[in-house]
């Protein structure tokens, strides 16, 4: 496969997920973090142990909730990535292409 297909097989895919993933991690993160300053105003969290830890609290919740999400929608991404990188198609787009012709959208979530 020579020294360029070889060691950088897959590598628009992996460049695409990186830059997919901090750019999804991040601003889902904010968006979690803000919903997280709404619910944290109810009466019902105003505890005095809950605004003691309130920001430990935020940041877990955002956190987990903000991985789970770009966990969700990387998973295509990594399935054409590592199928690029065994050889299984010779690019990126050749790989999503012949996923979702062979077995539907769904498939990419497998």
């Amino acid at each position: 496969r020579g020294i360029v297909r070889g060691w950088y097989a897959g590598g628009g895919a992996a460049l695409a997920a990186n830059a997919a993933e901090n750019a999804l991690l991040f601003m889902s993160y904010g968006q979690i973090t803000g919903g997280c300053d709404t619910v944290l105003r109810n009466p019902a969290f105003q505890k005095p142990w809950i605004q003691d830890n309130q920001a430990l609290i935020k940041g877990a919740v955002s956190g987990s909730l903000a991985a789970f999400v770009t966990s969700m929608a990387l998973c295509p991404i990594e399935l054409i990535k590592v199928r690029v990188q065994t050889g299984e198609a010779a690019s990126t787009f050749q790989c999503a292409s012949n996923i979702i012709r062979q077995s539907g959208v769904g498939s990419l979530f497998n």
